[in-house]
């Protein structure tokens, strides 16, 4: 299975949470792992990756994830899901992600993410 891993995945597996690091790696181990270019936005608008040790961790994790980009038509599907839903923006990209891509969308944040047509979501813990 592969998935679109949301910000606070990221976050639990950076602050340590163990949880969030079985899952990063038995999802891996099975499927491949993405970021929304919106996530990786999300995680170094964090005051921590000023400090040069933390944005090279984040670095290197980002590196085990394929990244996707907002195009025209992720851009359009998340603007409509904003308009017609009223979910915030970057949720809203994050969630025409992966829909047009196919993923199954990890988070914790399954609420922000309810009423989304095509959107397959799961909390991964």
């Amino acid at each position: 299975m592969d998935w679109l891993v949301d910000t606070n995945i990221l976050i639990d597996h950076l602050r340590g949470i163990s949880k969030a690091t079985t899952f990063l790696r038995q999802a891996r181990s099975s499927g491949t792992l993405w970021l929304s270019a919106i996530t990786v936005a999300e995680v170094y608008a964090g005051q921590g990756t000023r400090q040069p040790k933390q944005a090279a961790k984040i670095s290197r994790l980002l590196n085990l994830f394929r990244i996707a980009y907002v195009d025209g038509s992720v851009g359009r599907l998340g603007g409509e899901i904003a308009r017609d839903v009223g979910t915030a923006l970057p949720d809203a990209l994050i969630a025409a992600t992966a829909a047009r891509k196919g993923l199954v969308l990890a988070t914790r944040n399954t609420s922000h993410f309810t009423n989304i047509p095509n959107l397959n979501v799961r909390a991964p813990y």
